[in-house]
């Protein structure tokens, strides 16, 4: 049995493949649509329920699983949920035609399905979907160092426009036994310049922006405050400059690295100055 597994917290996403499932004439009965998701609404999640219109109202620890088991009923057997954490979850030793990532943000998580569900895809065939590839937060650096390192396995294709979307193909098999678990400090300041100027060629020219910004605020977790410092002068010299919403995710980040860093906030203070980030 061939798959199309997903890892969404998005109905919208798991309705779609859905809906390209059914309208494929070469579908085949077995071919199924996995989505594993923990289910469970938190609060980051209200104002995109709200952007989207999303005709429900949830608060916080509470599941929605059941509504999107309604939502997928009309698709039958075609499509699967499981209300699971990934953490703890071995899939099966079964073929992956399609995976689509939207739960790489946390080191831990990113290592275990990369290990886990990696080495499911299909040499010459598989394709993969890092959903938050082009997203400006140092969350998904997860996505832009672990794809770089395994780009000997994964060949870049397409960002899909409009969206924070980059796809990638399965050209060489990742055998599990290859893999350890990824954490930041693996990845020296020689990797991640490299890591991101990979990256960079695989997004669009309007969120080149997203992704240097992504950068930084790497940069400044790791306490790489020369590297940091210089990325800001990249981006403060670029014809697209940052958004507010990029901004002021990045002011906490900025705080809390000087918090940390005592009187050694020269470099600190001079990020914050070219991206006029205020206290």
């Amino acid at each position: 049995m061939r798959r199309a597994l997903l890892s969404v917290s998005d109905k919208t996403g798991l309705i779609d493949f859905a809906r390209g499932l059914a309208a494929n004439a070469n579908t085949r009965p077995e071919w199924v649509v996995e989505s594993f998701d923990l289910f469970i609404w938190e609060d980051w999640m209200n104002p995109i329920g709200k952007v989207v219109g999303l005709p429900y109202t949830f608060q916080a620890g509470d599941s929605f699983f059941g509504v999107v088991q309604d939502l997928v009923k009309p698709f039958g057997q075609s499509v699967r949920l499981y209300q699971q954490d990934l953490m703890l979850y071995e899939p099966p030793n079964e073929p992956i035609e399609f995976l689509f990532c939207d739960a790489m943000k946390t080191w831990d998580l990113a290592g275990k399905i990369v290990k886990s569900f990696f080495p499911l895809l299909i040499e010459g065939t598989s394709y993969l979907v890092q959903q938050d590839f082009a997203y400006h937060h140092p969350i998904v650096a997860t996505n832009h160092l672990i794809m770089w390192y395994l780009r000997d396995h994964f060949e870049f294709v397409h960002h899909v426009p409009g969206s924070c979307s980059v796809l990638f193909f399965c050209r060489k098999k990742l055998e599990a036994s290859q893999l350890g678990m990824f954490a930041p400090e693996f990845f020296t300041p020689d990797m991640i310049e490299a890591a991101y100027e990979y990256s960079l060629g695989c997004v669009s020219a309007d969120l080149k922006v997203a992704l240097r910004v992504a950068k930084l605020g790497l940069l400044l977790e790791r306490g790489l405050d020369s590297e940091a410092c210089r990325e800001s002068e990249v981006i403060t010299s670029g014809n697209a400059k940052p958004s507010a919403t990029m901004l002021a995710d990045l002011r906490p980040i900025l705080e809390s690295r000087r918090g940390t860093a005592g009187a050694m906030t020269e470099k600190l203070d001079r990020i914050a100055s070219l991206l006029q980030i205020g206290p």
